[in-house]
């Protein structure tokens, strides 16, 4: 039996909608592949504070004064072992951390650069019985300032915990567990609560590379792990391009506001510390 040409339209129809349709549910894996040994992944990051109040508070005298922070790094991270999804050793190359500092008071600017004691140098980090080792390669004995530096550097996390276990399509939303999002505050952050969320906006390519455009907002609370008074609030909104080859963010844009506050002992006074402003922080990285 032959088709008229109205049911043949139809059918063409048919099928043009069915086509439309299964595109619409490809659904796609946003954790990606577990990193490899060997694996080596360079990544660069600037970070800025504008518009910053810090304001000091010592119970009889009180005093704000006008901040901006600037930050930029470069480094080269080097899997050399892993455990399922979470690198347990890494060779991690400082290339570049350097900061800058501007205060502002009685109208006058002052401000002071400073080069980070690990720039330039190379840390080895190892996971063993649940506690990181971290230790500078060719270096004896650390200075004081590298020792401290070394102490609150983060160490490699499985920042694929934010996304969903599952493969989802694009347009899908989901919460975010707060402890699983610590990274976007820093690694030295400890406790951390309130709520996080993403949203699978698109697809679209980056230097060739077909990546996940996520929208992740937060507005979470911790508390410093190096100083258990002080305590760091942030909200903003993240887009990134994820990699849907690699599972690393080719790059990463956040724009929100911080908050730190904090207490002291100074001359037998207790000073209580409180820095607030608006905050951008953008990153890119590459996979060899």
């Amino acid at each position: 039996m032959t088709r008229t040409p109205r049911r043949l339209a139809a059918a063409l129809v048919g099928l043009s909608l069915a086509a439309l349709a299964a595109g619409d549910e490809a659904k796609y894996d946003l954790r990606g592949p577990a990193p490899k040994k060997g694996q080596k992944i360079t990544q660069k990051a600037t970070f800025k504070l504008k518009d910053g109040k810090a304001t000091t508070d010592d119970g009889t005298e009180s005093s704000t004064i006008d901040i901006a922070l600037a930050g930029a790094g470069e480094e080269e991270l080097e899997v050399l072992a892993v455990d399922g999804r979470e690198v347990t050793k890494a060779r991690l190359k400082i290339a570049k951390a350097d900061s800058e500092v501007t205060l502002t008071a009685g109208g006058k600017d002052r401000t002071t650069r400073e080069k980070k004691a690990l720039a330039g140098q190379t840390v080895l980090v190892e996971k063993a019985k649940g506690k990181w080792k971290k230790e500078l390669v060719g270096v004896a004995k650390p200075t004081d300032k590298q020792a401290k530096e070394l102490d609150e550097l983060d160490t490699p996390v499985d920042d694929g915990l934010i996304y969903p276990e599952k493969k989802v399509a694009k347009g899908h939303k989901w919460d975010v567990k707060p402890e699983h999002v610590t990274r976007l505050l820093g690694g030295n952050l400890t406790g951390v609560t309130g709520k996080a969320s993403g949203h699978f906006r698109a697809v679209e390519k980056v230097n060739g590379e077909e990546c996940a455009v996520i929208e992740l907002e937060t507005d979470l609370k911790g508390t410093l792990a190096s100083d258990k008074k002080s305590t760091v609030e942030i909200k903003g909104k993240t887009t990134v391009h994820r990699s849907l080859k690699t599972g690393v963010d080719v790059k990463a844009k956040s724009e929100g506001t911080l908050r730190m506050r904090g207490k002291a002992e100074e001359s037998g006074k207790t000073v209580e510390t409180d820095l607030r402003g608006k905050v951008a922080y953008e990153t890119t990285a590459s996979v060899k």
